[in-house]
């Protein structure tokens, strides 16, 4: 068994997201640091960690760490592996277009931007990919920032298909709740 080994700096504030079929939502559900660090990490010392099972957390005063010890299996089956905690397999989400298409499209402004290429052309050649699904890709990078949080996180809110979301959409955010209202799945009522 291999042994992972996360180090959390308690200098800085910390978010842990959660996500899972039951929460879907992206909102903080811990933070660390040294005014909020929680209280049963306080009592931590190096010589004196804290067992969970075969899991151990230490506080490590001196580096002003938490250290949390989680033994794991990776098992190798083909191409793919998976990694087993004593909690069993952890599960791999699967991204659905339109979220890997949102991903894809804020690399690709980013490279653009950083000037790292000088042309959609050039960005296309290299990624072997079509110049117009990169352009489609980057103006998706233009949704207002609600319905993108929606697409990412899986709120609910905006359920949305990528076939709608790459055809030509308006730019100003109000014109595209309107716009996108129309061609939703779901869509907020308020919004």
């Amino acid at each position: 068994m291999a042994v992972l080994q996360t180090v959390l700096q308690t200098g800085q504030p910390v978010a842990v997201l959660q996500t899972g079929p039951a929460n879907r939502s992206c909102k903080p559900v811990l933070q660390t640091g040294p005014a909020n660090r929680p209280a049963n990490l306080q009592t931590l010392s190096p010589a004196n960690p804290q067992k969970v099972g075969k899991e151990t957390v230490e506080y490590l005063e001196k580096e002003n760490l938490i250290k949390v010890t989680v033994p794991i299996k990776i098992i190798r089956r083909g191409g793919k592996s998976t990694i087993e905690t004593p909690d069993g397999p952890v599960q791999q989400h699967d991204m659905s277009q339109l979220q890997h298409a949102l991903i894809q499209g804020h690399r690709w402004i980013k490279l653009l931007e950083n000037g790292r290429y000088k042309s959609v052309r050039l960005l296309a050649d290299k990624e072997k990919v079509d110049k117009a699904r990169i352009s489609k890709c980057i103006r998706l990078t233009c949704l207002a920032p609600d319905i993108q949080e929606a697409i990412l996180c899986e709120t609910g809110e905006w359920v949305l298909t990528i076939e709608a979301c790459l055809k030509p959409f308006p730019m100003l955010w109000t014109e595209q709740r309107e716009h996108f209202k129309k061609l939703a799945i779901k869509f907020p009522e308020n919004g």
